[in-house]
């Protein structure tokens, strides 16, 4: 059996795969492994933040009230979009729905995410056991 041009070219086709394959896996699994820390690092600093809440009512009176002041600052800016965009008057206004959309959608998601975490204060138990079980199942993934 003679191994011809063609069969050295789907060889070496072969290889290079492999070896991209390889490389894109390594690179996805220290990617994952970069993001599953982070997510621990962030709930470990939640738990720290509910547990110094719950301690301090100054520290909670903090917390909403950052809470409400970056709502009122996303409601004055999501207010302000029509004006800029009369300003303008240019193709950028055809995009006013969507930015509208995207920033009212952005405060109602800062209000639901404040919300829970007041609301955590009301059953610290549960949700500190709610956010350990989530640190144990990502170390798990480590």
């Amino acid at each position: 059996m003679e191994l011809g041009p063609e069969d050295a070219k789907a060889l070496i086709i072969g290889l290079v795969g492999g070896v991209i394959v390889l490389a894109g896996h390594g690179y996805y699994k220290k990617f994952e492994r970069s993001n599953i820390l982070s997510d621990i690092e962030i709930l470990t600093y939640e738990k720290e933040h509910l547990e110094g809440m719950k301690r301090s009512s100054v520290e909670m009176n903090r917390v909403s009230f950052r809470a409400i002041f970056a709502l009122l600052m996303i409601f004055s800016f999501a207010e302000g979009v029509p004006h800029f965009v009369r300003l303008v008057e240019s193709a950028g206004s055809a995009y006013y729905s969507l930015v509208s959309l995207f920033v009212w959608a952005t405060a109602g998601g800062i209000s639901y995410k404040y919300f829970k975490r007041l609301n955590d204060l009301k059953s610290m138990k549960s949700a500190l056991e709610r956010i350990d079980g989530k640190i144990e199942k990502l170390n798990s993934k480590l």
